[in-house]
């Protein structure tokens, strides 16, 4: 997401503030602190004049996201010694009812009648947009968020967003399309229509195995596997490299998850099917659908 907000941060005001214009978008790690927000983008609107803008973005609920935009908030306004008010903006990708409401809420020690402190903040929920929404901002950075939006989810639309990013030239966009389509079935449960999305468009997951984020993630399961070739053969080495990179990024997440998934993944042999398993696991964002993933692994594939 910092990567698509980075190639036209003017779509994503327009979709979260409309009337501001982009300005000028800041490096996100901010120098003060090792702390890395997803952007900063600097802009001005018409009555708000100069601000500073913070989108966070989010795939399901997770706790202190009020109190994290509430850090950046102020280390932002220290970074900029107070020179330019800072918006400050939860962009939730996939429904969830329970997200915590604005404003944050804290006692005030010292203060009658039960006076609290305030930070308000802004959410954006992606399913309450619909896909005319994003189609009539005109912007080809906001098209990969179609599935998410209400409605986005039928088969037309995600035919129409390929229909309008094709070839290389938006090859990168289709893939983010793509990956946010699986996602929003996979959340819905949508199992048929994610089997479609796949047969459908099974190019994507060669576009997807090009990728840089694809490599990294296997590069070091592959270097250790070519490692152990020189031992037991190119080919078993790589198999076993293959499946290392897969039970890394389970434990990366959940450590807790190894012996399950170093029991199913190891016996999974088939190299395509430890691909398909990489895009599985990374649109699994809890303990539970991960989980679900590896107790739904065939031995025998």
């Amino acid at each position: 997401m910092s990567a698509l907000v980075g190639s036209n941060p003017q779509a994503f005001l327009d979709l979260v503030l409309p009337g501001s214009s982009f300005i000028k978008h800041h490096r996100n790690k901010l120098g003060i602190s090792e702390r890395q927000p997803d952007a900063i983008i600097q802009a001005w609107h018409p009555i708000d004049k100069e601000f500073l803008f913070n989108p966070e973005f989010q795939t399901s609920k997770e706790k202190h996201i009020p109190e994290r935009l509430l850090l950046y908030n102020i280390l932002l306004r220290w970074q900029f010694e107070h020179l330019l008010p800072v918006r400050s903006e939860v962009i939730y990708l996939t429904k969830n009812e329970e997200i915590e409401q604005p404003p944050l809420c804290w006692p005030t020690l010292g203060k009658r009648n039960g006076e609290k402190s305030l930070f308000d903040y802004g959410n954006t929920k992606m399913w309450k947009k619909l896909p005319e929404d994003l189609i009539g901002l005109e912007h080809m950075e906001l098209l990969p968020l179609l599935p998410l939006t209400q409605g986005g989810m039928q088969r037309e639309v995600v035919e129409y967003m390929f229909a309008r990013l094709p070839g290389e030239q938006y090859r990168q966009l289709a893939t983010m399309g793509f990956l946010f389509a699986a996602l929003a079935f996979h959340r819905s449960k949508r199992y048929i229509d994610r089997e479609w999305l796949e047969r459908r468009f099974s190019h994507m997951h060669e576009i997807l195995r090009e990728s840089p984020a694809y490599q990294w993630i296997l590069d070091e399961g592959i270097e250790e596997g070519i490692q152990r070739g020189r031992q037991q053969g190119i080919q078993q080495g790589i198999q076993q490299g293959m499946q290392q990179a897969v039970i890394n990024m389970v434990v990366a997440h959940f450590p807790e998850l190894e012996p399950l998934a170093r029991a199913r993944i190891t016996a999974v042999s088939n190299l395509e099917r430890l691909q398909h398993l990489i895009m599985d696991l990374s649109i699994s964002h809890s303990q539970e659908e991960m989980k679900r993933v590896l107790l739904s692994l065939d031995p025998d594939a």
